[in-house]
Formats: structure tokens, sequence, C-alpha cells
């Protein structure tokens, strides 16, 4: 989760990119491991993953989803629990390179790259066609294609061990004429031309808007006419016609924002009867939302945000002394906004350098200034990271660090902005549980950090602690 995606609703619609792939290499068995360490915090809070996803930088006005009930609230076992931290994977298992797949030559234009989403462990990327292609880990289905279920691991939980990772990406059959895309920890959402929001992916929480607790290949229709659109792991959330936020998935800690907890819940519902808004941001058991003038934000770990001893909220909170924002993006513990000056605020947790003020506390309810005004163009946020593109076009990022994931050449975790080496002309910025990808002006990504399920798109299965150009999206050989 996550940031500003450029709007691309106004963009011609071309015909969609076909999937004229090459021949490629199996990119071996994952091996993501479903044991969890017990640390708090953990994007893996339920099996595969709860840490925060919001939408990233480049499209960013629409919705998701496919609805339905759920009356009985399924088992959990050990692997679900609500800690511990996400297991890394060691990497791709191939001796041989991967032969990557080309968009169509006849339509180049149709393949020019205008949005990049990091996910969990996985990345997307929007092409102006309107075509989704997907690369990474496919645990849960979230590269929207097939994986081996041995086992029938994916009747309780994501494949874990049995699932293939791939670094070869691929287009997501069933979605065109996307104008947004929001990639989660394990399921991903796009909003079309229609307005028709999908979501396909792990739907255990029923974050995709299934009916069953299961990963859905097939993307589910959502109900809801949607604006503006942002997953997380369990959690989806958009704003309607009307400005209201709409949230569903799991509610176990009000992170729906209904004044209610329960298990999950698959059909979106309005979040506190908040009206107007511009946006809104789904993060880790928590959302916020922003209208002209104010923040809210509604579910776990409100102490850190509140100057009161609140742990959870049901419902949308004011936070006091924010100043407005135009964009808004929620991690694990902490959130940031953008404002219409240019400036960055983050409020929260602060255990890791969430909070970019360079002090290290243990978090602020006050939101705390990271980039003067005139100095930032876009956000994005996710777990215990964050990274935004100022306006010359240069990436800074903070926070957590162990993989390389600020593309500061180190793993060393940094409490203020430091500048990701190597990117210039950077329109749009986008960060996953350990991985980080930028978009530059004329359609190239470049990504950083964590590679061992294929999600910088380099194929090689390495950390990368700088910038990595993702070869395999070349429009033409």
């Amino acid at each position: 989760m996550r940031l500003l995606r450029a709007l691309v609703a106004s963009l011609a619609l071309l015909p969609a990119c076909q999937d004229a792939a090459l021949e490629s290499v199996d990119s071996g068995p994952d091996a993501d491991a479903t044991a969890r360490d017990g640390a708090t915090s953990s994007p893996d809070a339920h099996d595969d993953g709860d840490a925060a996803r919001s939408d990233g930088d480049a499209p960013r006005d629409a919705a998701p989803h496919d609805a339905g009930s759920f009356d009985a609230t399924p088992a959990r076992d050990a692997s679900e629990a609500d800690t511990g931290t996400p297991p890394v994977d060691s990497g791709p298992a191939s001796d041989a390179a991967p032969t990557f797949p080309r968009c169509a030559l006849d339509a180049p234009e149709g393949c020019e790259i205008v949005d990049v989403q990091a996910g969990g462990r996985q990345t997307c990327v929007l092409r102006r066609s309107g075509a989704v292609w997907c690369f990474g880990s496919n645990a849960c289905l979230q590269l929207g294609r097939e994986a081996p279920d041995p086992a029938g691991a994916r009747a309780i939980g994501c494949l874990g061990d049995f699932v293939t990772s791939d670094p070869v990406p691929g287009i997501v059959p069933d979605v065109s004429r996307v104008v947004v895309l929001s990639v989660g920890g394990y399921h991903a959402c796009v909003l079309d031309a229609s307005d028709t929001t999908r979501c396909w992916g792990r739907n255990h929480e029923l974050a995709a808007g299934g009916a069953e607790a299961t990963s859905y290949l097939t993307p589910v229709r959502a109900r809801v006419a949607a604006t503006t659109l942002s997953v997380a792991n369990s959690l989806s959330c958009a704003t309607d016609l009307d400005g209201a936020a709409l949230c569903w998935g799991e509610n176990g800690r009000g992170e729906l924002g209904r004044g209610t907890t329960s298990f999950a819940e698959s059909m979106p519902a309005n979040a506190g009867t908040l009206v107007g808004l511009r946006e809104v941001g789904a993060g880790y058991f928590m959302g916020c939302a922003i209208d002209a003038r104010d923040t809210w934000c509604w579910g776990h770990s409100l102490q850190l945000f509140l100057p009161v001893d609140v742990v959870e909220a049901s419902s949308p909170v004011r936070i006091e002394s924010a100043p407005p924002f135009d964009a808004i993006r929620a991690g694990d513990g902490y959130a940031c906004g953008l404002g219409a000056d240019g400036s960055i605020h983050c409020f929260g947790r602060d255990e890791r350098g969430e909070l970019g003020d360079g002090e290290g506390r243990a978090s602020s309810s006050v939101p705390i200034e990271i980039l003067a005004p005139g100095q930032a163009r876009a956000l994005d946020v996710f777990f215990h990271h964050a990274c935004a593109v100022r306006t010359d076009g240069r990436v800074v990022c903070w926070g957590a660090n162990e993989h390389g994931q600020l593309g500061d050449g180190t793993t060393v975790d940094r409490a203020a902005p430091v500048e990701v080496g190597g990117i210039a002309d950077a329109v749009g910025v986008s960060v996953g549980f350990y991985h980080s990808c930028a978009l530059v002006r004329g359609g190239e990504v470049w990504c950083w950090g964590h590679d061992g399920q294929g999600q910088l798109g380099a194929g090689d299965g390495e950390d990368h602690p700088t910038p990595v150009a993702a070869p395999a999206l070349a429009p033409t050989d």
C-alpha cells in the first residue's frame, strides 16, 4: 500500500496491448513461508500479509468490487495471527534467465506506462491502452493468473510454499480500459472507463469483495460507483459520486468506519457520515479520508493519532491540527498527507522513522512537516516506509530500510528523507512491503529494494538498494 496518481481518465483509451509473450522460464517455487515470528506491526497479519496499501502516484480518481454476503466466520489457524514479520523469501528458483514478454509492437503508443503500483510482494503497471500487467508474488492469485494448488491451501489461506512467483510481467485478463489501479498486499482493484470497479486476489477477509473467503482469479465486480480508490491487505475503500467514503473487508478493529466491529464485510458501506471527501486512504487495520479542510481517521492505533487515550475508533475521528491535504496515504499506525501547497506532513507511529522529521520519537498526534511547501508533488506510504516525488523530479524516501527499499544504497533505517540514487524526472512513486518503484517521464519504471519474488522486474531475485530498470516492461524489443 501505494503515491499521488496522475489522472488518466482523460487519456485516450487505445486498443489494449496484446499479450504477445515470448517464451518465458518458470520462476520456480516461491520460498515464502507462512510462519510468523510474533513481532507486532506485521504486514502478514493474515496468513500472507496485512500491511497498508494506498493507491500510488499516477491515475487518481476512481473505485472497486462485486459483493455478496458472508454468514460464517472461517476458522483461522495459527498462521493467521494478527502479528508477525512477513517472511522474506529467497527468490525465484531458476538457473535460467527469464525471457520477458513485450507489449504488442503494432501499437507501441498504447504500451506506454502511465502508472506503477508496488503491492506487498508484487508490482503492477497500467498502460495507456488501459491494460494492466503484473509480476512478482502470485501467492493469492494477485497477478491475475493461475497458480498450482497441490495441497488445497487456497481453501484456508494463500498458497505459501506451493505458489510459483513470477518475475515475468503478464497482462491481467478480464480487465480493460482501466483508468485507476490500486494494488494492496495480496489483492488489487481497478476502475475502468465505464465506472466499473473490479478486484482480484486474496479475499479471506472479503477485501476483494467476493462472497467466499478464498482467492479470486477472475476479477469480482464491486457494487460501488466510485471516484477514488485505495486498497490495503485486508481493506478496500473508495469514495463515491457524493464524496462519501465506502469500505469493505476486515472489520475486527473498526477499520470499515461503520461504528461497529465484525469479522468482515464484503459489501461496500459508508464510513461514518462523511460526504464531500476528496480521497480515502486504506491502511493497516485503519483508514483515513480528507475533505477540503479536514482529515479523518478510524480503526486501530488511533492512540498514536489522537491526544487522548483511544486505541480504536470504529467511526471517523477528526485529526486535530492537520492542514488541508490534497491526498492522504495510510501505513501501519501512521499516515502522511500531501498539501495543495506541495508540502508533506506525517502523523502517528514513528518507531522506525516513519514520520520523517529526523527526531525518531515514539509517535506524534500532531502532523509534522516533512517537506516544506513547494517541495513535493507525489507521495506514497506502505507498511513502515514512505517515498515522495519532489517538484524537481527527484525521489526521496524515509523509514524502514532492511532490504534497501529507501534506495540510498544502504540497508539502514532513515528518520529523515534521503534521496534515491539515480532517479531524475520522476512523475510518480509507489511503495510495497520491502520495495519501491518510480515512474519517470517517458514511461520507464525503476524499482529498488527486495526482489525475492521478482517484484522489481529485474529477473535476478536479488535485493537492490539502488534503482534498477525494469527491462521486462519495455514496449518493444
